[in-house]
C-alpha cells in the first residue's frame, strides 16, 4: 500500500492501508476511485460502475496524473542531486511545478504527464505542448520568484522540462529531463 501510496496521493493509503476509514472513504467521495480500488467494496461499488475507465477520463484523474508526474520527476532530480526547494508555486499570473536547486543554479521545472500504452504515446506531445505563451510565462514566474535570501550562493537560472509517460496501471513510468530547454 505504500507503493500506491507513491502513485496515488490523494487516498493517503499509506496511512489506512486501504482500510475503510472516514479518511479513505472522504477520499473516496472526493476523487472517485481509483484504478487499485476493489470493485466488491461497497462504497467503490456505489460511486462508479467502470472505475478504472471513468478515472482515466475525469478532470480529478487528470489532476490526479499531474500530481503523480510531478512526483515522479521530484524524486527523479532528487535523484540526481537536486533539492527541492517549493512544489506549485502559485502567483495570479501562473504556476510552477517545482522550483529546485541544482548545486548553484536555481531550476524551475514544468512537468509533463500523460498516460496511456508506451507502443501508442511518444514523448513530442509533451515537447509540442509547450508553445511560445507558455514559455514566456514560465520566464516571466522565474522572475518573478527572484532569489530568495535564505539560498545562498545561487548563480544562475533555468528552466527544465521533465516529460513523464504514465503507463496503464501495473506499468513502469518512464521519463524524460531536458535541463535548460526553455
Amino acid at each position: 500500500m505504500r507503493k500506491y501510496d507513491e502513485h496515488y496521493p490523494l487516498y493517503g493509503f499509506s496511512c489506512h492501508m486501504g482500510y475503510g476509514t472516514k479518511e479513505h472513504l472522504r477520499a473516496l467521495e472526493l476523487y472517485g476511485p481509483c484504478p487499485i480500488h476493489r470493485m466488491t467494496f461497497a462504497p467503490v461499488r456505489a460511486l462508479q460502475k467502470d472505475s478504472a475507465e471513468l478515472w482515466r477520463k475525469s478532470v480529478d484523474g487528470r489532476k490526479m496524473k499531474g500530481r503523480l508526474g510531478e512526483d515522479l520527476a521530484i524524486e527523479y532530480l532528487e535523484g540526481l542531486g537536486y533539492r527541492c526547494i517549493e512544489r506549485n508555486w502559485r502567483v495570479r499570473r501562473g504556476e510552477v511545478d517545482a522550483v529546485m536547486q541544482d548545486g548553484d543554479t536555481l531550476v524551475f521545472v514544468e512537468v509533463r504527464s500523460r498516460q496511456g500504452d508506451t507502443e501508442a504515446v511518444s514523448f513530442s506531445w509533451t515537447a509540442d505542448s509547450i508553445d511560445e505563451r507558455k514559455r514566456k510565462r514560465l520566464r516571466l514566474l522565474a522572475e518573478w520568484y527572484g532569489r530568495p535570501p535564505e539560498l545562498t550562493g545561487i548563480e544562475g537560472v533555468r528552466i527544465d522540462v521533465v516529460l513523464v509517460h504514465l503507463p496503464m496501471p501495473g506499468g513502469e513510468p518512464k521519463l524524460v529531463h531536458y535541463p535548460g530547454v526553455l
